[in-house]
């Protein structure tokens, strides 16, 4: 469930300022990442239609 994480932590102006201090290009390995949304897989449903807490 990286998708959604990338897309947050990597906005424009986040990218702005890496290229501004340095850091831009070990980050920009993640600019191809999909975009597609992330999904939950059957372990993961499974454990939370188990959850009786919020």
């Amino acid at each position: 469930m990286t998708v959604r994480f990338f897309q947050t932590m990597f906005t424009p102006s986040v990218k702005a300022a890496q290229a501004q201090y340095g850091s831009r290009g070990p980050y920009s390995r993640h600019d191809d990442v999909a975009t597609e949304p992330d999904a939950l897989t059957e372990q993961e449903a499974s454990f939370i239609a188990l959850r009786d807490s919020f």
